[in-house]
């Protein structure tokens, strides 16, 4: 039969009738059709026009990269000039730059240069062949205490090992929860001073109106650090036994002064020694210490004669934690060598001194030893977060060489950098390089193949193309337990407090500031639209982040939910969306944030982070949740050349609480595409060039 209905709305009320068949009759097939004859207007939409047209994909006004800060960016990072550096406030900080902003506070996200440490020449075979990555460059051993047995200072690279000497019953602290925990690291050093949470800033304690607000380090010591061991001259120091220095050698240290470093009748800047080749009893080798308020190192050669060399910036002028670094014979071609690294200064001289003429450095059987000196009879009160011993020379100034495992001194320092930035610096003096270590074009730049190459051989589809060798690591080792168990503060309500650890917790998101548009750029592509015959249409391409990176982890990282891998949280935020009127509304510039769990692997993978409608509707991070009100106005162009131009992105990372892990992710380039963008007309010369050839073809 053929019947015709008249519908109320769209797909509503149809039905077939089937009507009974006589006794012992058979259908073989029952065929429906149905004619649509709708009743309602269409809207139909017009893109582009005479001034204004999309772009293909691939084109460059439609790739975004993250950059030193430009002009209408905000800082990331808050110096001294804003508030005392160990201060936060209002967290989580979630997508705000408040006073206290900080970033990779605890620096646990870091640049890796790409040393190589496989059989192949890195100048002349590609990453096609075995040429795994060496984390550091400090070929005997680099130590930041996450690999430590009791007493037994452990390598994270290489195989040195040290011995802890302490009368400390506490000497090892993790910086984990520290904003929501009372303080009690210097009960035995400052009774009776107080603080609002765990710090080693003891410059931001009081004792009623006693404080330390006119002392030169007020407000120059921060928590950037994932862990320390409390080293105070013969009472605790770090012994690396009679290492071989005799030829070349390098020697990293990072470290902030304790609140013991000065003290009724002496000052540890005056005189005290951070480390040494030099026991009692025995001719000075090396050492590396304070003179009259100044860095200063000493050595001697094989005549005897003493060699010096001091830096000029007084320790009052830098920030805390402190990296230094002591080279000898670098390259095979000179003598001493003393870099620091000043997070204040935008545009600072890492080599702070050099020895007039080289020398041959005098030989002897003492041991290398931290944060004391029987030779001098001196040590140095101090929280130590990194070592670092080569006795290479492949610590150099200038023209490293791959092939030897060669990294200048200023490279290494700019991968564990931020910039403290004041309200009296500009743009311009940006000295934070992490950005430099992702900026590459997932696109052009990377070819991962259609298979992993860990899991397939090179029969397959493998990694193809491979652009650069340095990228950021994330590098996590902890015991399990969630914020609930090692916390005693109150904790904000809008982060889940039974996770082991999460970057919002720790101010440890990592936030670049991205390079602005095109000056022809009009409008990023409408995100949403209306899809007929019902729902709506997401544009999830129109403003993507492309994320290649690996992660490899051990011990079980499981979520109750029966996702497994820590969470990866990529979001994408512009401020120019922000309501001058309700200052307080939060989240009204993020565009994208999308949230990944990573499995377990040792593959390359590229994550893209879009904007769909599972990630509007995910409320799993209550701290990021899309404002309702806003998502309406995603069916218009809503993003032009300003809102882009003020937009950065940010990674975030939680785990969740359980049995000790360990996880590692590397992330090797970040890129944000925006496919079928606008962009408008630019004028030409009005002539078009044509070009033949003498091909015969017909098209």
């Amino acid at each position: 039969k053929s019947r015709d209905y008249t519908m109320s709305s769209l797909f509503e009320n149809m039905y077939l009738d089937i009507f009974p068949l006589p006794s012992g009759a058979s259908i073989a097939n029952i065929y429906l059709s149905v004619r649509y004859r709708p009743q309602h207007a269409l809207k139909l939409i017009t893109e582009g026009g005479e001034s204004i047209g999309k772009i293909s994909d691939g084109r460059s006004e439609g790739k975004l990269y993250p950059v030193s800060r430009q002009t209408n960016d905000d800082i990331i990072n808050a110096g001294s000039g804003y508030a005392p550096l160990s201060s936060i406030s209002g967290i989580p900080h979630a997508y705000t730059t408040p006073t206290t902003i900080k970033s990779n506070y605890s620096r646990r996200w870091r640049g890796m240069e790409g040393t190589v440490n496989g059989p192949f020449d890195v100048e002349q075979f590609s990453f096609s062949f075995y040429n795994p990555l060496l984390d550091f460059p400090f070929l005997s051993g680099f130590y930041d205490f996450d690999y430590d047995r009791g007493l037994d200072i452990i390598p994270r690279v290489g195989n040195l090992s040290g011995t802890l000497t302490t009368t400390y019953s506490d000497y090892r602290f993790k910086n984990l929860g520290w904003r929501h925990t009372t303080n009690d690291l210097f009960a035995d050093q400052l009774p009776g001073y107080t603080g609002a949470y765990q710090t080693t800033d003891w410059s931001s304690l009081s004792n009623g109106g006693d404080n330390f607000e006119t002392h030169p380090l007020y407000g120059q010591i921060a928590d950037a650090f994932n862990n320390v061991v409390r080293i105070s001259g013969h009472n605790s120091n770090i012994n690396f036994g009679d290492i071989d220095t005799s030829d070349q050698f390098g020697v990293y240290l990072r470290f902030s002064p304790d609140a013991n470093v000065s003290g009724i009748g002496y000052d540890l800047f005056e005189s005290g020694v951070l480390f040494s080749k030099w026991d009692a009893g025995e001719d000075l080798e090396f050492a590396l210490g304070y003179a009259s308020g100044f860095l200063r190192a000493t050595a001697k050669d094989t005549a005897g004669v003493e060699h010096l060399v001091q830096d000029s910036m007084s320790y009052s002028g830098y920030q805390y934690p402190l990296s230094v670094i002591l080279t000898y014979n670098d390259n095979n071609y000179d003598g001493l060598k003393l870099y620091t690294d000043n997070e204040f200064e935008p545009n600072w001289n890492t080599l702070r001194a050099s020895s007039v003429a080289p020398f041959d450095m005098k030989v002897g059987n003492s041991d290398f030893v931290v944060g004391n000196s029987t030779g001098s009879g001196v040590g140095f009160n101090m929280f130590v977060s990194e070592i670092g011993i080569s006795n290479s020379g492949n610590i150099v100034y200038s023209d490293p060489d791959a092939t030897y495992k060669q990294v200048t001194a200023q490279k290494f320092l700019e991968n564990n950098r931020v910039f403290w930035w004041d309200d009296t610096d500009t743009y311009s003096d940006d000295s934070y390089k992490l950005w430099d270590y992702v900026d590459e074009d997932t696109l052009e730049d990377w070819t991962l193949g259609d298979f992993k190459y860990c899991a397939f051989d090179i029969a397959f589809d493998q990694l193809q193309k491979r652009t650069g060798r340095d990228l950021i690591s994330f590098n996590m080792v902890h015991d399990g337990s969630g914020y609930v168990q090692r916390t005693d503060l109150a904790l904000p309500s809008n982060i889940n407090s039974g996770v082991a650890y999460h970057t919002q917790f720790e101010n440890d998101f990592l936030r670049f500031n991205l390079s602005d548009t095109s000056d022809n750029f009009h409008s990023v592509f409408r995100r949403i639209t209306k899809d007929l015959p019902r729902g709506y249409k997401f544009a999830d391409r129109a403003l993507v982040v492309e994320t290649i990176l690996e992660h490899t982890s051990s011990g079980d990282i499981d979520w109750n939910d029966g996702n497994a891998g820590p969470k990866l949280i990529v979001s994408l935020y512009t401020k120019n969306q922000d309501p001058y009127w309700t200052p307080d509304e939060p989240n009204w510039g993020l565009i994208n944030r999308d949230i990944h769990y990573l499995e377990p692997s040792s593959c390359f993978m590229r994550v893209d982070s879009k904007f769909t409608y599972d990630s509007i509707c995910d409320q799993t991070e209550e701290w990021a949740l899309f404002p309702p009100s806003r998502i309406t106005t995603e069916f218009k162009e809503k993003y032009f050349s300003q809102d882009v131009d003020d937009m950065f992105l940010q990674y975030d990372l939680v785990y969740p609480s359980g049995p000790a892990f360990e996880s590692r992710i590397d992330i090797h380039t970040a890129h944000i595409r925006m496919d079928d963008a606008y962009v408008n007309a630019t004028d030409t010369s009005g002539i078009l060039n044509l070009t033949t050839s003498g091909e015969v073809r017909e098209f």
